[in-house]
């Protein structure tokens, strides 16, 4: 026999052996295909992070898996083979282990039940379809490096006034299928929905148009790097670069990504142009007043979901899309470094609520990103005793009652970059800052913020709980923020906050933006010192 292969260990089984030997530190996985990890000389492997493909010992090699060390191989499409002459050894408490599996939940199925039985690692797909929620969905302060996720798809609306088609005359390119969706018996052509094959059946460099009032756009491909850009005359190319292992709702998930990517930087809106990439809908049910997923674990992943919650409540703040939270007071940190991503939350309460249970007991490092947070009944993003966070590339729109995103109660050291916030109402407006420090807001696009009867401005420093300090506001465009309702001019592009307890001192903002703002384009109240204003430009000239 010339090899062995390991091929017991599906599923949650996996192999504990014993060994006093250990060798020199392995080599990094490869960082290419085939991405086999061949092992030449002996070694030991002392991480947790999956193989990327197979793992292979030659003669004369032994592969040591450490103490604390778990070598995830994907066992279904992958082995770990030991050819004659090589060895494998297992430390007391390492392990070999499956390195993932996919748990699927269709509509009318638990969610919970699902995520109870994931381990590490594993990824709970929620099938296309409405998922109805009676009560949240917990990932438990056990629970870390899960995925939850929705199957993506592209969908292309008011195709009455754009449409989807190829570049061939109606013939389909390889790898995609075209489906119109009629409205009512006029038969009007109203949603396009492309649904996208795994990588591997798409040829490189295939491409699609898509047409729209605002202009003709071409989507093309790349598969491992192969691939040109067909230079389409009068068209504007979105490139998707895929990796050939990636399946058809990654491809989905890539090219919802890149078009609605280019939809914004063209459009400043989403809206007629590509809906939501998730096909599965979590709905609460009417007056339950719950969150839709609370996760207490560390390292979890929530991506392509859609939270279409309640219509917003006349006492808001019950209830958030998603919440991460502090569970105990420990000392721990814990709802921390979890990734929120491709989402869709329209709830009615927050979008998305962070905290910690005080400045002893943050949480720290969760990541908010590419998610479509609207119509929410209070904050899109809402943050307290968060620290090292960071919000980026997601369009927030629309939110009532409160400011589009918080960097609020001691969220020190955070990060709030590449968003694009539209005609939030309410609280501070675009973004507010109180009690923090050591923040960074940067390359955001924030406009359209109207004032109810106070003074809503595009970003707000509003010291009402604490002091806001040595933060960084840079490269920021502010448009038409601080009109009221009745046109009244009342905010402004930037405030910063004094009163008689705290105030916003130490601060930097440079090489901002501010056009057409209602007044500014800031204001320092009395009681705000060392403040730095440089490089900032007004209306096109450089700010007085």
């Amino acid at each position: 026999m010339n090899k062995l292969l390991v091929g017991l260990m599906l599923g949650a089984i996996c192999i504990w052996l014993s060994s006093v030997q250990a060798f020199s530190a392995c080599p990094p996985f490869p960082s290419e295909a085939p991405w086999t990890w061949n092992i030449d000389s002996s070694c030991t492997y002392e991480g947790t992070e999956p193989a990327p493909g197979n793992v292979v010992v030659q003669p004369g090699a032994t592969l040591t898996i450490g103490e604390t060390a778990v070598l995830r191989i994907d066992l279904v499409n992958n082995n770990l083979t030991v050819k004659n002459g090589g060895g494998a050894k297992i430390m007391p408490g390492g392990q070999i282990c499956q390195s993932s599996m996919t748990i699927y939940v269709d509509p009318g199925e638990s969610i919970q039940a699902a995520v109870d039985q994931a381990r590490p690692y594993d990824v709970v797909e929620l099938n296309p379809g409405i998922h109805m929620l009676s009560s949240t969905v917990y990932l438990y302060q056990d629970k870390h490096h899960v995925i939850i996720r929705g199957a993506p798809s592209i969908k292309i609306t008011n195709s009455t006034d754009g449409n989807v088609t190829d570049a061939h005359e109606g013939v389909s390119p390889t790898g995609f299928t075209f489906n119109t969706i009629t409205q009512g018996d006029a038969g009007i052509p109203e949603v396009t929905e492309i649904t996208c094959t795994p990588a591997a059946s798409i040829s490189s460099g295939v491409y699609f148009l898509i047409y729209n009032p605002s202009g003709e756009y071409y989507v093309w491909y790349t598969v491992d790097g192969v691939g040109s850009d067909p230079g389409i005359a009068g068209k504007t190319g979105i490139h998707v670069s895929l990796e050939a292992n990636n399946s058809g709702s990654t491809v989905a998930g890539k090219t919802s990504i890149a078009v609605a990517g280019e939809t914004l930087a063209t459009m400043g809106s989403v809206s007629g142009f590509v809906t939501s990439p998730v096909s599965v809908i979590i709905e609460e049910v009417a007056n339950n007043r719950i969150n839709g997923i609370d996760i207490d674990g560390n390292y979890n992943t929530v991506e392509w979901i859609k939270i279409d919650g309640n219509e917003p409540d006349p006492d808001p703040g019950h209830g958030a899309g998603i919440v991460l939270y502090e569970p105990d007071l420990d000392g721990i940190y814990e709802a921390s470094f979890n990734t929120i991503r491709y989402c869709d939350i329209h709830n009615e309460g927050y979008g998305v609520f962070i905290g910690g249970r005080n400045a002893e007991n943050p949480t720290r490092g969760n990541i908010i990103e590419s998610n479509r947070l609207h119509n929410n009944a209070k904050r899109g993003v809402s943050q307290a005793d968060h620290i090292y966070g960071i919000i980026k590339k997601n369009y927030v729109y629309e939110n009532q009652n409160s400011e589009g995103i918080s960097v609020d109660t001691r969220s020190h050291f955070c990060e709030v970059f590449d968003n694009i916030l539209i005609a939030n109402r309410g609280g501070c407006g675009g973004i507010g800052i109180d009690e923090n420090e050591g923040s960074r807001i940067y390359n955001n696009y924030i406009a359209d913020h109207i004032a109810g009867f106070s003074q809503q401005s595009g970003i707000t420093l509003n010291c009402n709980s604490g002091h806001v300090y040595n933060n960084e506001i840079f490269e920021n465009t502010l448009v038409h923020n601080g009109f009221r309702w009745d046109d009244y001019r009342e905010g402004y592009g930037m405030k910063l906050e004094a009163n008689e307890n705290y105030n916003s001192h130490d601060n930097i903002i440079r090489d901002n933006v501010f056009i057409d703002n209602a007044k500014g384009p800031w204001l320092e109240k009395p009681g705000c010192y060392n403040n730095t204003f440089t490089g900032n430009i007004c209306n096109g000239v450089p700010c007085p």
